[in-house]
């Protein structure tokens, strides 16, 4: 009680002050209908600009929530396109059946580096979701790298910005492969190697995923030819790659899982035991 006594000593004059403007306030707004009106529109615009704020911020949460639900069902699409299926059928007690080879699970990246000489990148997807290490992930624009390691709600994904990426790919219109890397800097270009000499190759040319690496499905778009050249000692083409994603943009990306990849592995490795 003694508090506000001192209180009220001390600031007597300001709570005067205050007091006289209130009512003078309550007085003008009262008899005088230009400043009552002039009240009356300050207050309606100050009630829709915080309204027009927090409808903003509503829709921005819906429009997650529908770009999630967007991009699981295109993953679920993308699962059902014949490049998503064991190529050829099996036959079964006189039936035919398609076995379906790749599935896909949509995550969102919450971080990511690029301007790095090695990069990586998070997403929301982890153990729980099926996320496993040495999957492939991609995004609507192409391949993006490779999960590195996973949590229960997360995994790192080492990009094709990275010095430990060696990505096989093929050009699109020979079939000609080598491995696509990155040597640093620009975070749009990147270089493929050990292109056959034999290769016709033209500027403008797509380079694209193969199914060599058991990470992808072929035929994903890595890049576009911006320039090549012939390797005077391996006699093969050094080809200068314009990568189809934008990684400083990159929001939404699909982690492949191969359900055959495994069988895959396990034969190569036991043939790469045998013998010469």
């Amino acid at each position: 009680m003694g508090n506000i006594f001192r209180f009220i000593a001390r600031y007597h004059l300001f709570l005067l002050f205050a007091v006289f403007q209130s009512v003078a306030l309550v007085l003008t707004f009262s008899n005088r209908s230009y400043h009552r009106s002039w009240f009356w529109n300050t207050t309606q615009e100050g009630t829709a600009t915080i309204l027009e704020a927090y409808t903003a911020a509503e829709e921005y949460v819906h429009l997650r929530k529908t770009n999630r639900a967007l991009a699981e069902e295109n993953a679920r699409l993308r699962g059902l396109v014949e490049d998503s299926k064991y190529i050829g059928t099996v036959k079964r007690g006189g039936r035919k059946d398609t076995l379906q080879q790749y599935t896909y699970t949509a995550a969102h990246v919450i971080n990511i580096s690029f301007h790095k000489r090695n990069n990586y990148i998070t997403i929301d997807r982890g153990f729980l979701h099926g996320i496993k290490p040495g999957q492939g992930v991609i995004c609507p624009t192409g391949v993006v790298g490779v999960v590195n390691q996973v949590s229960r709600h997360y995994s790192s994904v080492i990009p094709l910005l990275h010095s430990r990426t060696r990505l096989s790919g093929s050009m699109s219109k020979t079939k000609h492969f080598g491995s696509v890397i990155w040597q640093g800097g620009n975070h749009r270009r990147a270089q493929m190697l050990d292109v056959p000499r034999q290769a016709n190759i033209q500027l403008g040319d797509w380079v694209v995923s193969d199914t060599r690496s058991a990470m992808f499905p072929s035929g994903l778009r890595i890049g576009k030819v911006a320039a090549f050249s012939l390797d005077p000692e391996s006699q093969s083409y050094v080809v200068d790659v314009r990568l189809s994603v934008d990684f400083a943009s990159l929001q939404m990306v699909y982690v492949i899982d191969n359900l055959l990849k495994k069988e895959q592995v396990r034969l190569e490795e036991s043939s790469a035991q045998e013998p010469e």
